[in-house]
Parts: C-alpha cells; structure tokens; sequence
C-alpha cells in the first residue's frame, strides 16, 4: 500500500466568521496543475477551509536531488452570493494569491495578494468549472528537495471583513417618538459608535438613522445598541436592538451626491 508526505496545506481564514473558520470555500487545480499533479502521484485532499498537497513516498527517492521548483495553482470559488458583500479585497477582483521566495524556508507564510497580471489566468478554459473562482492560490517551491529537509508547509490566507454602515428604520409608533440609538459597548469617557438622522425613509410615517461609521460586519455582531427616547429622562424603548446582517443590503446617498452600502435593519412598532 502507498505511502503519502503531505507537502503543505493552504487554509482561508476570514475575519466575518466566527474564530476566522466557515468560508466554506474549496480549491479546484487548474487544467495545468491537475495534469502535473496526476503524473507526479501527488494528492490532493479539501476541506471546507483548506486544501492539503500529498506526495507519494516512493516518489521523494527520486525527487530529492531536483532543483526544479513545482508549480501549484488553483482556482477558489465560493458558493455563499453574498461573499463579496462582507468581504473587504485587498485589490480589485481578479486577484492572486502566492507565495514568498524570501519565506522558502519558513513552515508558516501568510500569502500576499497580486493582481492578475495575466488576464488568460482567470479565463474559464484554465480550470474545470464553469463558474468564475473569486481568487486564484498560486503556490511556488522546490518541494521535492526540501521534503526531507522541514516540516509540511502550511500557508494562510487571511481575508478582512468588509465594513459597511448600519442603518435603521423605525415605523409605527415609533416614528413619532424622538429617538436616540445609544452604544452599550461604549465607556464613559467615549461616546461609541453615533448614529444620526437619515432623511431616506421608506415612507412618509417612518425615520431612520445611519451610523457615522462604517462597521465591519460580522457572523455574529458584537454591537450592543439600545434605542431610547430622547430628552433628559431618556426612556428606554428597547433594551437591545437588533444587529444587522448582509441579508439586508441598501445603499446611502451623500449630500453630495455619491453612494454607499448600508446594512438595514427594519423595526416596526
């Protein structure tokens, strides 16, 4: 029975889920790479976060005096449509993510991002499936030399979460309230996180209020906000108010004209 050295692991970490794991993404070589993979007996095992590179043991024998450096690229695609919605791109799309000669012989390495310099790289023809992969992984080494020399490699990608502002809409009796959004995450000595008046409403009985700032979204958001009457005795209306999500997608218009994204959150009561 063969043997197999797992030669690396590359994981996606994402910063909008809980402890970074949960893309559910999954890496597919392209045509190239599967070719290559296939007639050096090099396995390839997935998860929903990570892929790992397996090479026959019998194969290292003959291997290790190379100099050659191999190859790795895969396409990654994700099947969530809402990704790019709380996903801050290092660049703009399509992008790729390699390696590091200077890092050849580090066991861990985050991967830095490149644009595609190459437009054909990220044409359909270059990999199997018929959607388009959100990144490309390109991983460059001489593997077959440094196999008996270190420990599997492992690389990261690291992907930030895309801050968007948050924007409520309060309808019903509400409405006719003054109404203050307060910050429970906040200290004495700052204000946290302030929302003001947004005069785009869905109707005519109905207020909103936008954050200042934008908020990187979460899975689930550490926010705590409270909705209270405004005044001197600052009734409370609701204890907690509900956190926003990217199933909830709007836009903002500036008084200048220029938009943004907005997460909203519609209360009625």
């Amino acid at each position: 029975m063969s043997e197999y050295l797992r030669l690396f692991t590359v994981y996606v970490r994402h910063d909008f889920f809980d402890q970074g794991a949960g893309t559910h993404i999954r890496f597919e070589p392209t045509k190239e790479c599967a070719l290559f993979m296939q007639r050096e007996n090099i396995l390839l095992r997935k998860s929903s976060d990570s892929v790992e590179i397996w090479l026959e043991t019998s194969d290292i024998e003959n291997q290790v005096t190379s100099t050659e450096k191999w190859n790795f690229c895969f396409a990654v695609f994700s099947d969530d449509p809402l990704m790019n919605f709380y996903t801050r791109w290092p660049m703009p799309l399509p992008l790729c993510f390699k390696n590091s000669a200077a890092t050849a012989d580090s066991v861990n390495e985050l991967l830095h991002a490149e644009e595609m310099v190459n437009e054909n790289a990220a044409k359909k023809s270059a990999y199997v499936s018929t959607k388009e992969p959100l990144f490309l992984v390109s991983i460059t080494d001489d593997f077959p030399v440094n196999t008996k020399k270190i420990d599997a490699r492992e690389f990261w990608i690291q992907l930030e979460a895309r801050p968007i502002h948050w924007k409520y809409f309060f309808s019903g009796a509400l409405a006719s309230r003054k109404l203050k959004i307060i910050d429970l995450n906040s200290s004495n000595e700052d204000e946290g996180i302030r929302f003001i008046p947004s005069s785009q409403v869905v109707s005519k009985t109905s207020v909103a209020f936008v954050s200042e700032a934008a908020l990187p979204m979460r899975s689930i958001p550490s926010q705590r906000f409270q909705l209270c009457e405004e005044g001197v005795t600052g009734k409370v209306l609701m204890k907690r108010l509900p956190n926003a999500n990217v199933q909830h997608i709007g836009k903002e218009r500036r008084p200048d004209g220029h938009s943004f994204v907005v997460a909203e959150i519609y209360i009625h009561q």
